[in-house]
């Protein structure tokens, strides 16, 4: 017996399922800092890069790695390879272009050493890639954060291949030991430190790591979700500023005394900001923000959060807010009031936004929160933040139709949420513990069904059944043909239809054929075999043409939807001819033509009809066997008896004559049947 299943389901999305690091490289230098870097209360100008614009990345899709979800990566080696595929990982930065050197990074690499109590010397620094821009703050201070990685880790920790990186801020009120650019004359500071550190600790792989300050070190010698053998927590370099002044601020980060061995930073996304007023949308039912997205809520689902944070909160403040979208607000949701009293040590509140169920499909709407701030500079600073209300979307499933038991009765179960909103729950009734979307299952070779019950995250619940059932054996049945003749390729039982055909070869006129020729050779076997290409559920008919006059056997390979192979062979050959001496050419669609059966495998075979006076009435040269009981000029003959004479050309040799009678008859319909050589119509 063969085993297989027939799964019968309902079929349809799941959200994203889990996170995988990305690297990208989309934007221009100016992009990555404008669109990338900078959040709110801050505004970049003056934007410069030195190294190769392979060294700057995009990064994606870290939810779950590191706090860090997505931001700009700069790096010593391509950027991308953070994330290639099979983390092949590259020895030597090829093509990077940030040569020379750089005194500030070699300082502050060569400063690590003593304040962790080694002795090694960084002798230089290589594949700069060194971002630097000047900006403004509409508060008075600035952040951001940021991961350091390296595969540097732990192999070279202490040692003089000590890659470095250093965030050098210069600018009013700041005076520092490392250089600046014209107009900064006071020096610039390194705000990259390990945070509590003192005396201040640059972050390298030797002031960060196993050892040395652990808690903040994360190994990944397996380079799971990114291709890094090691990296930190995630840090925030932080300043003063004043309000309205210009700053700049110059990231670096080389490798260590030689050009091998990839180290990055990453630094957040939007995180780089003045303390300004800032609104927050936040959506989440425990912990599925990364499902729903954190900024969307689903109808009769979940609900949502704008906090509004405002930057001094020493006096009383009346707050009016902007409240604007697709969404109408108090008819699609629940009303949110546009004005706000903070009392002084209030620095922000929170409005709760809570979609009413209409069970309407309006598609996705938006409702976006506006806060309007002059800041002590006189500047207008302008925040918001917007929610998507999405309608609810029934679960649906899908699972593959077709599959099979393998030879310990195992199936093999899977069930996929084609809509809704995950994450989601999966309840099997073969067993409590069985609660994955995919397992193996052992049927014991007894049929059955298995049912799912799925449950989103929304409470939305829906049932699916799999049922699988033991089908015979999948065989193929051999036949044999007449040249000419057209068969079905004869099989029985199995599953899924035909997938696939074996062998592939082609006949002397280049048409591909997916037969397999056994005992002749291609060009004097019959080797034209029309495959049903597009019926996948039946069998495939061949129709088999004349060739160089060659017969012989034809094995077809055949696999069913469970990948068992079997096969039929077709043996042809040059059958005897039969004659039949009635027939009805009434145009009733029973016995209309006179046929000679068995001649199709004689081309150029002549046929000459002759009336009881010895009339030649019907000549034809190259007969296939059928005649309609005409004549030459396609006038249909009266009824009565006819003589003939069939010359028949087989493969160049001398005709074979025959010689015989055939009666049409216009008034006899019914089934024909045979005796012998004589067809009988009843």
């Amino acid at each position: 017996m063969k085993l297989t299943f027939a799964l019968l389901f309902l079929c349809l999305i799941s959200f994203g399922l889990s996170a995988q690091v990305l690297v990208e490289q989309p934007y221009t230098i100016e992009q990555y800092v404008s669109e990338v870097l900078i959040g709110n209360g801050v505004t970049a100008t003056n934007i410069t890069f030195i190294g190769s614009e392979e060294q700057i990345g995009y990064l994606s899709g870290a939810e779950g790695l590191f706090s860090v979800a997505s931001g700009l990566v700069l790096s010593t080696d391509h950027a991308t390879h953070l994330s290639d595929p099979g983390c092949a990982d590259s020895q030597v930065c090829g093509g990077c272009a940030g040569a020379g050197t750089d005194v500030d990074l070699l300082n502050v690499a060569n400063s690590v050493p003593p304040l962790i109590g080694q002795s090694f010397t960084v002798s230089s620094v290589n594949d700069l890639c060194i971002l630097e821009f000047d900006f403004e703050a509409g508060g008075d201070s600035i952040s951001f954060n940021y991961v350091f990685g390296s595969d540097e880790y732990l192999e070279w920790v202490n040692s003089t291949y000590n890659d470095i990186f250093a965030f050098f801020l210069s600018g009013p009120g700041i005076t520092g030991p490392y250089a600046a650019p014209a107009g900064f004359p006071n020096g610039s500071i390194n705000i990259a430190q390990v945070p509590d550190s003192d005396p201040q600790l640059p972050i390298t792989i030797s002031s960060v790591n196993d050892v040395t300050n652990a808690g903040f070190y994360v190994d990944n010698v397996a380079n799971t979700g990114i291709c890094i053998d090691g990296y930190t927590h995630t840090f925030t370099a932080a300043a003063q500023v004043q309000c309205g002044e210009t700053y700049h601020i110059k990231l670096a980060i080389a490798d260590g005394s030689d050009s091998a061995l990839e180290s990055f930073v990453v630094l957040e996304e939007g995180s780089f900001s003045s303390n300004s007023v800032e609104i927050i949308a936040s959506a989440a039912i425990d912990g599925a923000e990364v499902f729903l997205g954190d900024t969307t809520v689903v109808e009769g689902c979940n609900t949502a959060v704008f906090t509004v944070i405002r930057p001094d909160d020493t006096l009383q403040d009346t707050i009016t807010l902007n409240i604007y979208g697709t969404a109408v607000n108090g008819s699609d949701y629940t009303e949110i009031s546009t004005t706000w009293i903070l009392e002084p040590g209030e620095d922000s509140f929170d409005l709760i936004l809570d979609p009413y169920n209409d069970n309407a499909s309006e598609g996705a709407e938006t409702v976006t929160i506006e806060y309007e701030y002059v800041n002590d500079c006189g500047d207008t600073i302008l925040s918001s933040a917007t929610i998507v209300i999405m309608d609810p979307d029934p679960i649906t499933l899908f699972t593959a139709p077709v599959g099979c038991l393998d030879a310990d009765g195992n199936i093999y179960l899977l069930v996929n949420p084609l809509s809704g909103f995950g994450p989601y729950d999966f309840q099997w009734d073969t067993a409590e513990n069985d609660t994955l979307n995919e397992f193996t299952y052992n049927t014991n070779f007894i049929p059955g069904s298995a049912t799912v019950t799925v449950t989103d995250v929304c409470e939305s619940v829906t049932e699916a059944t799999i049922y699988w059932e033991i089908l015979d054996e999948f065989i193929g049945m051999d036949e044999t043909i007449c040249l000419g003749q057209t068969s079905t390729v004869p099989t029985s039982g199995g599953t899924g239809g035909f997938s696939e055909i074996l062998t592939e070869i082609e006949d002397p006129d280049g048409n591909m054929v997916w037969v397999t020729i056994l005992g002749a050779s291609i060009d004097t076997t019959l080797v034209s075999f029309l495959d049903n290409i597009d019926e996948v559920t039946g069998l495939y008919d061949g129709l088999y043409n004349t060739g160089s006059g060659g017969i012989g056997s034809i094995e077809v390979q055949l696999i069913d939807g469970c990948g068992n192979i079997t096969f039929s062979t077709l043996s042809v050959e040059v059958c005897e001819l039969e004659f039949f001496n009635i027939f009805t050419p009434n145009s009733d669609g029973n016995n209309d033509v006179f046929n000679i059966m068995g001649l199709q495998g004689y081309p150029g075979s002549r046929l000459r009809v002759y009336d009881r006076w010895g009339t030649m009435v019907y000549s034809n040269l190259n007969f296939q066997g059928a005649w309609r009981g005409i004549n030459n000029t396609n006038t249909p003959l009266t009824e009565g008896t006819y003589y003939y004479t069939l010359a028949v050309n087989y493969a160049g040799e001398d005709p074979l004559e025959y010689e015989g009678d055939v009666v049409t008859d216009l008034s006899v319909d019914g089934v024909v049947t045979f005796s012998g050589n004589v067809m009988i119509v009843r």
